[in-house]
């Protein structure tokens, strides 16, 4: 999984491919400030040197090296500056630091520097960034800066942002791991991390405290490839069983289950009580959604797909009784394979392939979003730089095997090569029947042992 765009307050990063580039905004308006490049550090986490530092590595060997995989960024705590974060194909972790008074004296675009660059043990699927507040951590009375990532080992690590003496501070600390499984979403809201993986789970654990799991989100019948979690009110998953299901996250229970297939009523997608999904119809793996979103007011769902050209937007009502929650699909966008989607300020904002590279649609008096196209400056600021640089995006957020075409997330990745067997014993009348028959052979030969034994007692 990939994590290719990212929002803030005010600010938005985008990965295209192997650049990153952060467009700061004036406000609610869609006025564009700044653009600022993310340069891509002058030595990886190896030492070794980058193709900005004049590698001797082919363009493409050299693209898919520094190909990015996920991005994040956020305020700082005390509100002067802009962090940013990249991860890199080769396992190298940037942060970016920009000020937000030295912002203010710039016009021209920008480019920016790492002042950190650490190496993570495995690529990174997804990155956040987190505050740790007093009483729980003592940094002259304020509140931490860290930045989380989450691996494909299953691990969450997290890095402190805090500069001393110059020096950044301490090195990377393990918060939690999934046993044998890799990730594939992470998202902290309060004291709640959750971590999506491919084993059809979500894990609900204290943070910082990460030790504490409080419960599982279990119910998915294939990975989970995003999670978004509306503060207060529920947690969003999405999952390569083509379902969109909405969670309590207080009692760890699913309230709503949708099938996201094509062939399902666009109209109205189902209303569930306590849990109980539909029986409608079954997984349809041209569809799969690998990103969600909620906004901020938490009634609408925006869900992407696996290569499909549209945006489908569901509505969220809640009934006087607080157990059932009505969804309805309420339109459906065209867009050109989006990557990443998100609500940013009132607008619904998407990362695409190209040669759109990034959309933008609001609201009109029907209350349906529409696309602004060249109208929004941000639009046309983060396309135009792709235009220039004809910056090719990747096809999908899911990776693929190269032998067999399968998504790598699935589990079954070896069932079509030479010399594999799949074993289901409790399927197979043949080797139910050989069983019988050995334990047959069995009380046979221990009954001519019991025979023999008495023979020679006789004997004797």
């Amino acid at each position: 999984m990939k994590q290719l765009m990212s929002i803030s307050e005010n600010a938005i990063i985008v990965a295209m491919n192997d650049e990153a580039f952060v467009a700061i905004t004036a406000g609610d308006d869609d006025n564009v400030n700044h653009l600022v490049r993310l340069c891509v550090p002058l030595h990886d986490a190896n030492g070794a040197t980058s193709r900005e530092g004049g590698t001797q590595e082919t363009e493409t060997n050299a693209m898919n090296y520094n190909q990015i995989q996920a991005v994040a960024i956020t305020d700082s705590s005390n509100g002067d500056k802009i962090y940013c974060a990249v991860s890199r194909y080769d396992k190298s972790l940037s942060v970016y630091s920009l000020s937000k008074d030295t912002l203010a004296t710039k016009e021209a675009v920008e480019e920016a520097t790492p002042f950190m660059v650490h190496k993570t043990n495995k690529r990174c699927c997804a990155l956040l960034f987190a505050k740790i507040a007093p009483p729980k951590i003592e940094l002259n009375g304020q509140g931490l800066d860290v930045i989380v990532t989450a691996d494909l080992a299953g691990d969450v690590y997290a890095f402190s942002l805090e500069e001393e003496g110059g020096k950044v501070g301490p090195s990377k600390k393990l918060l939690l791991g999934h046993t044998a499984s890799m990730l594939t979403s992470c998202k902290i809201v309060h004291d709640k991390i959750f971590t999506a993986d491919r084993d059809e789970k979500v894990r609900v654990s204290s943070f910082p405290q990460t030790f504490e799991v409080l419960g599982y989100l279990l119910g998915n019948e294939s990975y989970v490839t995003d999670i978004d979690v509306k503060q207060d009110k529920y947690c969003v998953t999405v999952s390569g069983d083509c379902t969109l299901r909405l969670w309590d996250y207080d009692t760890y229970q699913e309230i709503v289950c949708i099938h996201l297939s094509r062939e399902f009523d666009s109209e109205t997608c189902g209303t569930f009580m306590d849990g109980q999904g539909p029986k409608g119809p079954q997984k349809d793996v041209s569809c799969i959604p690998v990103r969600v979103a909620v906004n901020p007011q938490g009634d609408l769902i925006a869900v992407i797909y696996n290569k499909k050209d549209h945006v489908d937007i569901f509505a969220i009502g809640e009934s006087s009784e607080s157990s059932v929650f009505r969804v309805v699909k309420k339109q459906s966008i065209q867009c050109m394979k989006p990557l990443g989607i998100a609500f940013f300020h009132n607008d619904l904002i998407a990362l695409t392939n190209e040669p759109n590279y990034f959309m933008s649609f609001r609201k009109n008096a029907d209350g349906e979003f529409v696309d602004q196209g060249q109208n929004c400056k941000l639009v046309g600021s983060i396309r135009g730089v792709g235009e220039k640089n004809a910056i090719s995006m990747p096809e999908s957020v899911l990776e693929t095997d190269g032998a067999t075409g399968k998504i790598k997330l699935e589990r079954d990745m070896t069932d079509e090569r030479e010399g594999f067997v799949e074993h289901k014993p409790w399927l197979e009348g043949k080797r139910v029947q050989s069983k019988r028959e050995k334990e047959k052979r069995r009380k046979k030969r221990r009954f001519e042992e019991l025979a023999n034994q008495k023979v020679e007692k006789i004997d004797d």
